[in-house]
């Protein structure tokens, strides 16, 4: 629900039937209807134990009521600052809830080593979760060899091979033969700004962050001043943006700046926070 006053977004799965979610839009309805309306779909979600998926627009003041729905939700909200970034949020949400279901729908007894075997038998692409950050396009990897350590799969647009523990696939998520399987990683596959390749990194991402892991920086900060004079020799443009505009701006042209260890620069500041990104100009949007 799309919250004329105060600029909130809630989605609500609560019909009948544990699958099915229900997306409600009422922009243009009367403010105080709206809020109303918004707030006993919340209670409502809330009494039949239901998800809630719940995304906030940054505004300066918002309508008490309004964070009064926010506060009532007992959960994190996304932020978003335009409808680009809300696009990229809810996709993102609706994706983590889904691999939560088929989770809880997955047998019991089957062997996560065993079916990254026969995935690596088969040669069936895959997909992997979670990708820090989210590019646009389909990621697709083949499984080059397994051994009872290690996992190696190739990123098929560009060929390179990327080292995972087998330990760390927590699980396989077949959707059947229309769709590609997801390995469920405990960790996360990183994009690595100063040697332009994915990695895999040990620590899971909050899933309500479209960035990642950050850490605190200072413009002045001696490694984030190092990072940019060698992309500055790649012909790239370092500089610093308001973090809330980047999500809905990433592409292989624009990207938050992630550091060797996977996180990103981030300055705390008023009223919005700044982060290290670079730009590649004449690079195609898709990134390899």
């Amino acid at each position: 629900m799309l919250l004329a006053a105060g600029a909130l977004a809630l989605y609500a799965a609560y019909r009948s039937g544990s699958n099915t979610a229900v997306v409600t839009t009422a922009t243009s309805l009367d403010p105080m209807f709206t809020v109303g309306l918004a707030a006993a779909e919340v209670q409502r979600a809330i009494a039949k134990n239901k998800p809630i998926l719940v995304f906030s627009k940054v505004v300066a003041n918002r309508k008490p009521m309004a964070q009064m729905i926010l506060d009532s939700a007992g959960r994190k909200y996304a932020r978003f600052g335009n409808l680009a970034e809300l696009k990229q949020a809810v996709r993102a949400a609706l994706e983590h809830a889904l691999v939560q279901g088929v989770r809880s729908l997955s047998s019991a007894g089957r062997s996560t080593i065993g079916e990254l075997r026969q995935l690596e038998k088969s040669k069936r692409h895959v997909r992997i979760q979670r990708m820090v950050p989210t590019f646009p396009g389909e990621y697709t990897f083949e499984i080059e060899k397994i051994d009872e350590k290690n996992l190696t799969v190739q990123l098929h647009r560009t060929h390179e091979s990327i080292v995972i523990p087998v330990r760390r696939v927590v699980e396989v998520l077949d959707f059947g033969d229309r769709e590609r399987p997801i390995l469920l990683l405990n960790g996360r596959m990183q994009w690595i700004t100063t040697i332009q390749r994915w990695r895999f990194r040990q620590e899971e991402a909050d899933p309500d962050s479209l960035l990642g892991i950050y850490k605190d920086t200072t413009q002045s900060d001696a490694r984030a001043k190092e990072i940019c004079e060698h992309l500055r020799r790649q012909d790239f443009q370092p500089g610093w943006a308001y973090e809330h505009e980047v999500p809905g701006k990433i592409n292989a042209a624009f990207q938050p700046v992630y550091d060797d260890d996977g996180r990103y620069f981030t300055v705390l500041d008023r009223p919005h926070n700044l982060v290290l990104i670079v730009q590649r100009p004449g690079w195609p949007t898709t990134q390899a």
